[in-house]
């Protein structure tokens, strides 16, 4: 086990920020160990973090705790990205937040957590035994650098008694100017993945500390993204476990074969959260208000070449497949269902800021990774271009899967011809509509319109709540109700309500609706309490009884 310190060449482990970091991390520390070192505490909520490795999946943890003189783990999943969660518990980003959160509330665990095991450190210090060009690599002298470099008498590859070269000390400096010296004046001479003691590389050096910069330079010289620590750590799981999203996305990206300057420039997108799962992006969008056109994208976890678009509409999630085109010449073009091709994923977001184009709203908001923030979608001034689809339309099956997701269902995904309104109003499945229990929100000659609830997604989702439209007698101003529905399900207005659809009663029968009937969004007002009587509706933000909002 390793924790990287900001000290240089004391005994000790002597940066308390670093050790603040994660001071609870034992590593690959076995079970009976573990539990050896909780007992000795004899103190309730006493604990450590381990690495798992009972079911192996790399990038899993244990937290290990003392209750009632009892050590009792408890296995913590990686969500994605630099995401985590203990069974059903609250989602967090990086486990220095999910130590912080289980220390002011048990929220399922049987204690909250008291305290860290005090580590007995041993071995030299990260700058012990530091050769004149390792300290100047640390202070972050570029002239002194410079200098030694340039005279050759000082061994680029030299190893302090933690076995660290001139390199780990410039990344550990946060230094990105002397990092780039290092690598530009060694040239060839340099090994880029040299390790210590502990298996570190530079690059896990860079990615602990959060430098993200730096990192990019290692990557870009050919830094390698799969030496693991003794603690079975990449410099991705490493990323992960501190919560650096952004250095994990660099690490992600260069990973998956985009090792040029521009390819990794697709890491600097805010709105590019990475491979976190759909759960964990409904948690980000949730946190933050779920209003219209807050989106994030994420990798999607059935193709390793495509994304997922996730964006909110009406409080609700959706998930769109952004796949890869590989008809033509161009490569990494992207289109989303039937859409327009576009050459990257900036265009894409660009045209749909723009336009929604089958989507449920345009990109209005994005959250930008590792913050609890809502940023505005502005003009990033590229000008999408559409490339010209060459063969047959794509596919609408969503591809191979890499396993990633417990659920292989097509509704995994949403899709632009299922949500958008057509000309001819969609029909509605009587089984997806609930309105008992619901109120009457007015009645009129021919019908009424009642308070319901439209399971659109499935039963075991959140449903929408909806106004239902009903005739008592459907024969009885049916041909003139089908009309009025036609025009409104080619109508979308910020002042009028929008139709969804129609159930026809000789399809199957409507719980409880009673008859031919059409959806529309529930108002505001009438979720909250009883809808008074149409008379008594204010126009502008109500439905009237045919379904429209009045201007």
């Amino acid at each position: 086990m390793v924790s990287d310190s900001g000290g240089k060449s004391s005994g000790t482990m002597a940066s308390k920020d670093a050790n603040e970091k994660l001071a609870a991390f034992f590593g690959k520390i076995p079970r009976d160990e573990c539990t050896r070192v909780l007992t000795g505490s004899r103190r309730n909520g006493t604990y450590l973090i381990r690495v798992s490795t009972s079911d192996g999946n790399q990038g899993n943890y244990v937290l290990s705790l003392l209750h009632d003189d009892e050590p009792l783990h408890f296995q913590i999943k990686s969500q994605g990205g630099c995401w985590f969660r203990i069974d059903d518990g609250p989602f967090f980003q990086g486990l220095k937040n999910m130590l912080t959160h289980y220390m002011k509330s048990e929220d399922g665990l049987p204690t909250c957590l008291t305290g860290a095991v005090q580590k007995r450190t041993s071995g030299p210090a990260l700058g012990a035994g530091n050769s004149p060009l390792h300290d100047a690599c640390f202070d972050a002298s570029q002239s002194k650098v410079s200098a030694f470099l340039g005279k050759g008498n000082q061994d680029v590859n030299a190893t302090n008694q933690m076995g660290r070269t001139p390199l780990h000390e410039a990344c550990r400096s946060g230094k990105v100017s002397v990092v780039k010296l290092v690598v530009q004046k060694a040239g060839s001479k340099l090994n880029i993945n040299a390790t210590d003691k502990m298996q570190w590389t530079p690059l896990h050096v860079a990615v602990y500390h959060g430098h993200e910069e730096i990192a990019r330079q290692l990557l870009l010289a050919g830094a390698s993204t799969s030496i693991n620590t003794v603690d079975n750590e990449t410099p991705k799981c490493l990323a992960a476990r501190m919560g650096q999203a952004g250095c994990l996305k660099l690490v992600a990206t260069a990973q998956s074969g985009r090792r040029t300057d521009g390819e990794l420039a697709l890491a600097n997108h805010e709105w590019w959260h990475g491979n976190i799962q759909r759960k964990v992006a409904e948690h980000i969008l949730d946190r933050l208000g779920s209003h219209n056109g807050l989106f994030l994208i994420r990798d999607s976890s059935q193709k390793s070449c495509d994304y997922v678009l996730s964006v909110c509409h009406d409080g609700q999630p959706y998930h769109f497949q952004i796949q890869e085109y590989s008809g033509g010449s161009e490569k990494e073009c992207y289109f989303i269902d039937d859409g327009p091709i576009f050459k990257g994923l900036v265009q894409v977001v660009e045209y749909y800021r723009t336009k929604s184009d089958g989507l449920p709203t345009k990109l209005n908001d994005y959250v930008p990774i590792g913050k609890h923030i809502v940023q505005k979608l502005n003009d990033s001034g590229v000008v999408p271009k559409v490339i010209k689809r060459e063969g047959a339309a794509p596919s609408r099956s969503r591809g191979a899967t890499n396993g990633d997701e417990s659920s292989s269902d097509d509704d995994d995904y949403n899709h632009a011809w299922s949500i958008t309104t057509p000309a001819t109003p969609a029909i509605i499945p009587a089984s997806t509509l609930d309105t008992r229990g619901g109120k009457a929100l007015g009645e009129g000659e021919f019908g009424a319109v009642l308070q319901g609830k439209w399971y659109r997604d499935g039963m075991n989702k959140k449903p929408i709540e909806v106004a239902i439209k009903t005739l008592r007698d459907a024969a009885v101003g049916q041909e003139d109700f089908l009309r009025e529905a036609s025009v409104m399900a080619d109508l979308q207005h910020t002042y009028v309500v929008r139709l969804y659809g129609v159930h026809r009663r000789d399809e199957d029968d409507c719980a409880g609706a009673g008859g031919d009937g059409g959806l529309a969004p529930l108002p505001p007002q009438a979720r909250s309490k009883a809808a008074p009587e149409l008379a008594d509706v204010d126009p502008v933000r109500h439905t009237d009884g045919l379904g429209h909002g009045l201007p």
